[in-house]
């Protein structure tokens, strides 16, 4: 379509889209003049007016007027768009653009268009939607026109549309017309899509269509028949069926589908037939078939399986379908098979062995008891198979060194299976495992063997007692998903020793790969900048919430202690030195004294020496940790030791410390027994004012309207008048918008408002690049956060986009990351911090194309970034830059120059040595732009509102 040549914005988001100068659709939901439009967006060539909208709807505003004006102002625009329920007229002066495109919706009060359209002498599309309207006698005069969509739109009359003979595509839906014209005349039809007419009762001859390559006819419940006029559709590839006849009335599909050996897909679905189209050798071109919803189905034809190329098949939905044809085994190509919601009870399907590779999907066979062994056993090529939702499935056929291929097999809802083949041991290639409430009650002891997996899930398995502990040594394993079946851990059934290699010498660890694995365990980070060997050896992503998995790995740290002995368990020795590793949840001072008070000596500093280590959160493990046995404590078992050596020592009343990082963890949650939580503990031990911030997020995006009563009534009068504001204003301060932070800006510091997105995006996931964007750098959370950002900026390796705020050493950090090496071709960087060219950007000497700014403070550019030889395109936000120097003659490949600079820029005559260039675009000008416009004559020399 037409629309989709366009690059595209929204005005309410023209801001972050349009920085590259190419946008050229804007869609207008409020009234903006065209010379603004143009001015933001000095390309656009096409818009898209929401008139619908209340901006448009006052009762002084003529839309009519403003719509004239502004096409008066526009005079190069080739496609036009309105939603109107009011406009009863389109301007006249839109016959003078060179529209090429016009969609008109919801335009029911209309009255002009059979008199404009056929002006629009360079019309390739017409696209209405939920209009009454007679398109007019001369519509079809177009000479251009090749694209007609008619959505929802009451057809008055359209015989003429016999007429439009260069039409190729033609999309008539939601429409309550009663019959059709003789499209067969309509020679040049490549699409022809008729949907959602309820009274339409026959189909016009199709015979003449010879270029016709996609027929799309759905719901179309009053059509009695197809014409059976298929052999003439020399074209066709694409045919869509669904929801013809109805229950009472059957429809008979046309046999002469059979007669299309250009035809590639088919998809018969939700039709009340009795029987379908032969199906045979004849569709020699014939790639898929989707058959869905047929309830008068009883049998599928034999002849299904001589289509010779046929590579995908899909059946499902068919109630009285009890059997599959056995020459389904036949389709030599087929690589993907779904059975899904069939009532058969045996499943026989025999491959041969020069077979494709097979996808196959069983789903939701309430009836299905057997598998045919041959499936299984003969099929070399099965790489896929998916068994999920049969319940009365009890057994799992035979596998065998046959299934060299299978890599992924996938079991789920199938309550009646309880065990699995020792065969399962042949499959030496499967990568991919994941059981989903199945009855297993134990793995084959033949699992072991399967050193290929790389990801294994076992989700709601509950009867399942015993994972091999062997799993631990696979050697490509990197997931290890046990979400749902968490008893696994904490029944004890897997001990997190077996799991995780901790032991160095057993798993013959370095240093580095120690300290990885404890750092994994204790901290929990999914995304940490580590080597892949060492994120492999220590099984990192476990798929345990991180506070679960942390709580359960210091409710077992005494197996990590030499000889599994806990520290509840062992006799003091008087005087041993302790070192406290990570955060605590009680005050060091606290916990200090507790460990003076057990004769232990506190040791700030850590040493060779040290014999017990308390861990807390985030612990930074040394080098040499290993290096002799050391017991590992917690502040629980510190505790209980305290509570049974010295119980004359205790408090009569619990103190909590360490109030705030306490309370952190609960208002990040958005449970509300969580919210309630914190807010007793805030009334019984006051508000810190750090914690005004988070307490705000919580009154204003609790899921539980009580829980948000709750916390406003707290905070009455506890807040500054600023911070009340922020509270109570619903509109301009509404936490779930992005806009949102920017109005904060006006009323509360920009630490403030960090800590306030820091609190959202713990409990949403949103935002998080606007706590980059208003951080200074010091915020507490801002390595945390860093961490959680990598992830967004590893996505693309060739296109990296740091418009974040970051650091300088942020910045250094991310462009030495090795998936970036080599491989880099676009470089955006925006940040208030940087004050000087980054040195880390000069490795990448794949860039083609290069943003950077902000706030640099040289007036010349480096030498040095002119070594990026290989750069197209290079944009400079360089404010107080005064020359560009000769050098930059060594981007012999350069484009497009672009520099935003806050005087006139003084250019080199060197740029005449650059070939390719051909645009130059200063933000306030150019030095000596007359001598660059006689040594550059090709070149286009723009501000960003035109040219120089």
């Amino acid at each position: 379509m037409i629309r989709k040549k366009y690059t595209y914005t929204s005005s309410k988001f023209w801001d972050f889209q349009v920085g590259n100068g190419r946008v050229e659709m804007v869609a207008l939901a409020h009234p903006i003049a065209a010379a603004e439009v143009k001015r933001r967006c000095p390309h656009v060539k096409a818009v898209v007016f929401d008139t619908n909208t209340a901006a448009f709807q006052g009762k002084d505003f003529d839309l009519y007027a403003y719509l004239e004006t502004f096409l008066a102002e526009s005079p190069d625009l080739e496609y036009i768009s309105i939603a109107s329920s009011i406009l009863d007229r389109l301007p006249s002066n839109i016959i003078q653009l060179p529209l090429i495109g016009l969609e008109l919706h919801n335009c029911v009060a209309l009255t002009n268009l059979p008199e404009i359209l056929p002006q629009l002498k360079h019309l390739e599309t017409i696209h209405l939607g939920a209009i009454a309207l007679e398109l007019g006698e001369a519509f079809y005069q177009l000479p251009y026109l090749q694209s007609l969509v008619l959505h929802g739109t009451t057809l008055l009359d359209i015989h003429h549309l016999v007429n439009c003979t260069e039409l190729r595509y033609l999309e008539i839906r939601r429409s309550g017309i009663v019959s059709l014209p003789n499209i067969s005349q309509l020679k040049q039809l490549k699409t022809f899509i008729c949907s959602d007419a309820p009274h339409l009762e026959a189909l016009p001859e199709l015979k003449g269509l010879e270029c016709l390559e996609w027929l799309n006819l759905n719901n179309l419940p009053q059509v009695k028949s197809i014409p059976d006029q298929f052999q003439g559709l020399t074209a066709l590839k694409r045919v869509n069926l669904i929801r013809l006849g109805t229950k009472e009335m059957p429809i008979e599909l046309p046999t002469s589908i059979n007669q299309v050996p250009t035809l590639e897909y088919l998809n018969i679905s939700t039709i009340w037939t009795q029987q379908l189209p032969l199906l045979d050798e004849q569709l020699q071109g014939l790639k898929e078939i989707y058959l869905s919803d047929l309830p008068l189905i009883k049998t599928l034809p034999e002849s299904i399986g001589n289509i010779s190329h046929l590579e995908r098949l899909s059946i499902s939905r068919c109630p009285n379908l009890v059997s599959l044809p056995k020459t389904l085994g036949d389709l030599r190509h087929l690589k993907y098979c779904h059975l899904e919601d069939l009532p058969i009870t045996t499943l026989e399907i025999e491959r041969g062995a020069e077979a494709s590779p097979l996808n196959l999907t069983l789903r939701d066979l309430a009836q299905l008891r057997n598998i045919d062994q041959k499936l299984l056993r003969e099929c070399k090529q099965l790489i896929q198979l998916a068994i999920i939702d049969c319940p009365l499935l009890e057994t799992f056929p035979t596998l065998s060194a046959s299934n060299e291929s299978l890599k992924v097999l996938h079991l789920k809802n199938c309550p009646k299976l309880t065990e699995l083949p020792e065969s399962i041991g042949d499959c030496e290639v499967l990568d991919y495992f994941r059981l989903d409430a199945v009855g297993l009650k134990t793995l084959p002891q033949r699992f072991t063997a399967l050193h290929s997996l790389t990801k294994i899930e076992i989700l709601n398995c509950k009867d399942l007692t015993y994972l091999p502990t062997a799993i631990a040594e696979f050697p490509h394993l990197e997931i290890l998903d046990l979400r749902r079946s968490k008893h696994l851990l904490h029944e004890g059934v897997v001990q997190a020793r077996d799991i995780f290699p901790i032991d160095a010498e057993k798993y013959k660890l370095d240093d580095a790969q120690q300290k990885a694995v404890l750092y994994w365990l204790l901290n929990n980070h999914r995304h940490e900048t580590l080597s892949l060997d060492i994120r492999k050896a220590s099984l990192t992503i476990l798929g345990l919430p991180h506070e679960d998995l942390r709580l359960l790995i210091l409710k077992h740290i005494w197996r990590m202690n030499p000889n599994q002995i806990s520290f509840t368990d062992i006799e003091l020795k008087q005087g041993a030195t302790v070192h406290i590793l990570g955060q605590t949840e009680g005050k060091k001072a606290d916990l200090r004294k507790d460990l003076e008070d057990l004769g232990l000596t506190y040791k700030t500093r850590w040493s060779k020496g040290i014999d017990y280590v308390l861990v807390g959160k985030k612990p930074k493990i040394p080098a040499n940790f290993w290096e002799k046995p050391r017991f590992l404590l917690t502040e629980v078992e510190l505790a209980a030791v305290k509570k049974e050596k010295l119980p004359n020592l205790l408090q009569p009343v619990e103190i909590v410390n360490d109030f705030v990082s306490q309370l952190y963890p609960l208002l990040w949650s958005i449970k509300s027994e969580d919210e309630l939580k914190a807010l007793k503990l805030a009334k019984d031990n006051g508000l810190p004012e750090l914690l005004h911030p988070a307490f705000i997020v919580v009154a204003k995006t609790s899921p539980d309207k009580k829980v948000r009563a709750d916390y406003r009534k707290f905070l009455k009068g506890r807040l500054n008048d600023a911070e009340q504001k922020v509270l109570t204003d619903r509109n301009k301060m509404d936490l779930k918008k992005h806009e949102s932070y920017v109005f904060l800006s006006n009323y509360v510091s920009n630490t403030f408002i960090t800590s306030m997105i820091v609190t959202h995006y713990k409990r949403s996931g949103l935002f998080l690049d606007l706590f980059f964007r208003y951080d200074d750098g010091n915020s507490p959370f801002r390595a945390d956060l860093f961490q959680d950002l990598l992830p967004t900026l590893l996505k693309k390796t060739k296109y990296l986009n740091l418009h974040h705020g970051l650091t300088e050493k942020e910045i250094t950090y991310v462009l030495n990351l090795p998936q970036f090496k080599g491989v880099l071709e676009r470089l955006v960087i925006r940040s208030p911090h940087l004050k000087s060219l980054p040195k880390s950007i000069l490795q990448h000497s794949s860039l083609k194309i290069l943003e950077i700014g902000n706030n640099f403070q040289a007036t010349k550019l480096p030498d040095a970034l002119f070594s990026l030889e290989k750069l197209h395109e290079l944009r400079l936000y360089w404010y107080k830059l005064k020359e560009v120097p000769a050098s930059v003659q060594a981007l012999k490949r350069l484009k497009l120059l672009f520099i935003y600079a806050q005087n006139p820029v003084l250019l080199p005559n060197e740029l005449t040595k650059l070939p390719k260039l051909k645009t130059i675009q200063m933000q306030n000008g150019i030095a000596n732009i007359e001598a660059m416009k006689a040594a550059l004559p090709t070149c286009a020399f723009l501000s960003p509102n035109g040219r120089l």
